[in-house]
């Protein structure tokens, strides 16, 4: 009977044991708190746009996370097999790490862009072009951050299958927004985002 207990223990997401669950919890309450006032502020614009003014992103993205983490979260349960065996604690530990780092890199983008920083995607003809902060080297920092999250969430899970859905199933995601985005970008803002886009890269400094 003890060594049941101990397996099912070793196969148990740890988000989801006692007390290293409720230390998850707490900082992801903490990290996507301030996400909630962006969705809530996206929602409201978009309802009060026109069809054809609407972003085509806004949906894709938001509802593509929210399926992604949902099968993320069940696919942990449904494949015990595929649980992090060796290191579980520290690979928890890692993604717990990234998660906060991640958020504190978000909040750094909304600082640096301010009014500009918003969950749909909209321009207006007389915004700036900001190049403070991470958005000096990066053209869209807030998106590597977003995807670091996930990536931290997924370690904490400690299953291989939920990390590899994380990551395979976000980044098209927002790559679709990065194109949706700088269209309009371009667009409204004209030569001098289009000087800034020769001068950075998107996400990967130096890559892409």
């Amino acid at each position: 009977m003890p060594n049941r207990r101990t397996n099912e223990d070793l196969l148990t997401p740890i988000p989801f044991t006692w007390p290293l669950g409720a230390v998850f919890w707490v900082v992801l309450v903490w990290a996507y708190w301030p996400e909630s006032r962006i969705l809530r502020a996206a929602r409201r614009a978009e309802r009060g746009k026109e069809r054809t003014l609407r972003d085509p992103s806004y949906r894709p993205l938001v509802m593509g996370q929210q399926v992604a983490l949902t099968l993320a979260v069940l696919l942990a349960f449904a494949a015990p097999s595929l649980a992090m065996r060796a290191h579980r604690e520290a690979l928890f530990v890692l993604g717990l790490i990234i998660i906060v780092a991640a958020s504190l890199f978000r909040r750094h983008c909304f600082r640096m862009l301010g009014a500009d920083f918003r969950g749909d995607v909209t321009v207006r003809p007389d915004q700036p072009v900001i190049e403070r902060g991470a958005y000096r080297y990066l053209r869209h920092p807030s998106y590597l951050a977003a995807m670091l999250l996930h990536l931290g969430f997924g370690l904490c899970f400690t299953n291989w299958g939920t990390l590899a859905l994380l990551v395979l199933a976000v980044p098209p995601l927002f790559v679709y927004r990065i194109h949706v985005e700088e269209r309009a970008l371009r667009e409204q803002l004209g030569a001098s985002y289009v000087s800034y886009a020769d001068r950075t890269k998107r996400l990967l400094p130096g890559v892409w």
